[in-house]
C-alpha cells in the first residue's frame, strides 16, 4: 500500500516520504511511517517590464527567491516569460514562512544565457544593452538611447518678418 494526501488551499507539499505496509494473510506484517511536510503558501505576482520600441521578447527565465538570501536560495521558482507585448505577469505560489516562522519577503532576478541580472546591472540582448531595475518581484529592463547632438540652424527668408520664433 501507499499513501498520498491531498494538500488544502494556501498549502504546498514540500515533502512526502515513507512507508511502506505489507499485509500478510493473518494481518499487517511490517510498516513504517509515512510523512507528509506541507508548508502555507502566498501568492507572489512576478512581472517583467520592456521599455522600447520591441514588440516580442522571448525565452527570459525570472527566478523568485528569497530576498534575505539571494546567493544561497531556500527556495526558488523560475518562470519562462514569452510573447508578444511590453509587459507580462505569472501568479506564483511560494511558501509563506521560514522554518521558524518568519514571513519570507521574496524579490526576483532575471536569468539569459546563463547569466543572473539583479537591480542596476545592464545587459546587452540582441545587441541592444538594457538597464535592469528591481522592485520586488517586478523586473523592468529599459533600453539605453544613444544620443547624439545636432545642430540646427534657421534662416529666415521672410521680407520684413524680425520677431518671429522657431521651436525644435
Amino acid at each position: 500500500y501507499t499513501a498520498t494526501e491531498a494538500t488544502g488551499d494556501g498549502y504546498q507539499q514540500l515533502t512526502a516520504t515513507g512507508g511502506t505496509v505489507t499485509v500478510g494473510s493473518d494481518g499487517i506484517d511490517d510498516y513504517s511511517t509515512f510523512v507528509f511536510t506541507n508548508a502555507r503558501t502566498q501568492g507572489v505576482t512576478v512581472k517583467k517590464v520592456w521599455v522600447d520600441d520591441q514588440t516580442s521578447h522571448d525565452g527570459i527565465s525570472v527566478t523568485v527567491y528569497n530576498s534575505a538570501d539571494p546567493d544561497n536560495t531556500i527556495y526558488q521558482k523560475t518562470v519562462t516569460l514569452s510573447g508578444n507585448g511590453s509587459e507580462w505577469s505569472q501568479d506564483v505560489n511560494v511558501p509563506k514562512y521560514t522554518a521558524d516562522g518568519s514571513v519570507i519577503t521574496y524579490s526576483a532576478y532575471e536569468t539569459i544565457n546563463g547569466t543572473k541580472y539583479y537591480n542596476n546591472s545592464e545587459v546587452k540582448i540582441n545587441g541592444v544593452t538594457y538597464t535592469v531595475s528591481v522592485n520586488g518581484t517586478t523586473i523592468t529592463n529599459t533600453i539605453n538611447q544613444d544620443y547624439t547632438n545636432l545642430t540646427v540652424n534657421k534662416t529666415w527668408n521672410i521680407g520684413g518678418i524680425q520677431d518671429a520664433k522657431a521651436t525644435f
